[in-house]
């Protein structure tokens, strides 16, 4: 979403994870059939079908008709990245979701979508760390997304630490600067100022 939901709506959006289009992210992978084909036609139904699916938040089917899709085009970055955030979403399948995420990370690196998943994939498997290190590369890449900043903001609040703090402080005021009327980040960075003493 280009825009930043305002009050408390806005630490729920932070949260959720955007289904990668592969439209929006990068073409589809150079062994996708021949369009006008049957396999193409075939290819995309599944495609569609199962990253609709997991838009919806329907669980099972997502799963069931991205792998019909990679059984024709293995290695699609997109059907490998939207797999593997079902897989997350569906009772936190972490081993096999890691399985596409780091696979469709290697095919697309450049891809902000993917390395968006990646970072919600090492939050879940409790690599903060990781998690932090990918996050910061994600605001880095997009500095004007007050959510990915907020999703930084968040992973440093686990870290409880000073240092976290303090940058959190920085980030908070950042998000500000881009959307005055959110509430949320107003009160947040006023406690966190007087958390440190930091008006």
């Amino acid at each position: 979403a280009a825009g930043l939901p305002h009050g408390a709506y806005f630490g729920v959006a932070a949260l959720v994870a955007a289904v990668v289009a592969a439209a929006a992210a990068f073409v589809l992978w150079p062994r996708t059939p021949q369009p006008g084909t049957a396999r193409h036609e075939e290819f995309t139904e599944a495609f569609w079908v199962g990253t609709a699916a997991l838009d919806a938040g329907i669980t099972g089917l997502p799963e069931e008709m991205l792998t019909k899709a990679l059984a024709i085009v293995p290695d699609e970055p997109a059907a490998l990245a939207n797999r593997g955030l079902a897989y997350i979403r569906n009772n936190n399948q972490l081993a096999l979701a890691a399985k596409d995420l780091e696979q469709a990370a290697r095919l697309a690196p450049q891809s902000i979508e993917v390395k968006e998943l990646l970072a919600l994939l090492r939050e879940r498997q409790n690599k903060l760390a990781e998690a932090i290190a990918l996050q910061r590369e994600l605001v880095a890449a997009d500095p004007k997304s007050p959510r990915r900043q907020y999703k930084l903001n968040l992973l440093l609040n686990s870290e409880a630490t000073e240092e976290a703090d303090t940058e959190r402080l920085t980030i908070l005021g950042k998000i500000v600067d881009l959307r005055p009327t959110s509430l949320l980040a107003l009160t947040e960075l006023l406690k966190l100022a007087a958390k440190l003493r930091k008006p």
